[in-house]
């Protein structure tokens, strides 16, 4: 379990030089494309309901929404956050490496409190 936790945090350290900027979810960022941003907030919003709401198990569920709404931006750090919590909930951790990849200053932060709070040490072991 350690030994993940310091891979992740050495992951992001080594990937913080040159990585994309944020892109919230700001409708003025996205004036050209009004319909697709509206599909994918609604989106966030159907995943939220299971991501807050909902149990473990409903991550899965918060994490379909997620994808969608990661397609059409998937430079939002706050939406990448919520698809790596629902990675690491399901049997595909694997994949949190690759949006850890994406937004690693917001993550070390996050990882931070994560591992802090002790809840990195009940969701991955």
């Amino acid at each position: 379990m350690k030994k993940l936790l310091v891979a992740i945090a050495v992951l992001v350290v080594f990937n913080s030089i040159g990585q994309d900027k944020d892109i919230p979810f700001d409708k003025r960022l996205f004036e050209d494309r009004k319909e697709e941003f509206d599909k994918a907030v609604a989106e966030i919003k159907e995943g939220d309901f299971y991501f807050y709401d909902g149990a473990s198990s409903d991550l899965t569920l918060a994490l379909d929404h997620y994808l969608k709404a990661q397609a059409f931006n998937p430079y939002s750090s706050m939406l990448n956050f919520k698809v790596g919590v629902c990675y690491l909930y399901s049997n595909q951790n694997s994949e949190v490496f690759s949006i850890l990849n994406l937004h690693t200053e917001f993550f070390l932060k996050w990882i931070r409190i994560f591992v802090l709070s002790g809840s990195g040490i009940s969701a991955c072991g």
